[in-house]
């Protein structure tokens, strides 16, 4: 399973470890984005939800989307979209992320978990836009294959490989909120 399209569109160059959820990184030095998040997060930045990457809506009915993919192996990406115009001027919306995989060989699970809410408030003479942002991401890295000549050993399945590191985990939990609002 490969990233979203919504995250190919936006993330264009950039390459992982192989499995949905882990680190990304642009394959180019120079198009190296700079993001508002912590610099221990940003090969993150794709997965995590943040008030600058919201998408505001004005509908005029509730709006939900659902998307849900998965492949053999136990990777898989869900997200839960939904969002109202409580009257002319207010809308609420709420998402729900889950990227989660596997991994090829033993120690490489990822399982990164996304929850936000947000509002747009449009009247004559004010504007706001409000979101708070829950992130939750657990890696377990391996430090690849301990020697190469074990990838040539047909009669070991790839879960059997020994591996470099076996507790080598990244934990990081990241909650953000933030108002944008203007007098015109």
């Amino acid at each position: 399973i490969q990233l979203p399209e919504v995250y190919k569109r936006q993330w264009s160059g950039y390459t992982y470890l192989g499995n949905l959820g882990s680190a990304v990184q642009n394959v180019s030095f120079f198009e190296r984005r700079q993001t508002d998040a912590h610099w221990l997060v940003q090969s993150f930045y794709p997965y995590i939800q943040m008030h600058q990457k919201h998408v505001y809506y004005n509908t005029k009915s509730p709006f939900t989307r659902f998307h849900f993919v998965t492949s053999g192996g136990g990777t898989e990406y869900f997200t839960f979209e939904h969002t109202q115009n409580v009257n002319n001027n207010v809308n609420l919306g709420l998402q729900y992320e889950i990227f989660t995989a596997d991994g090829f060989l033993i120690f490489n699970e990822t399982r990164n978990r996304n929850f936000s809410f947000w509002t747009d408030i449009d009247y004559l003479k004010y504007k706001a836009r409000a979101s708070v942002n829950f992130n939750g991401l657990k890696v377990n890295e391996n430090g690849g294959i301990r020697s190469d000549y074990l990838l040539a050993d047909t009669s070991l399945r790839m879960q059997e490989i020994n591996v470099k590191l076996t507790g080598a985990k990244n934990h990081f939990k990241y909650f953000s909120g933030a108002i944008d609002h203007q007098l015109r």
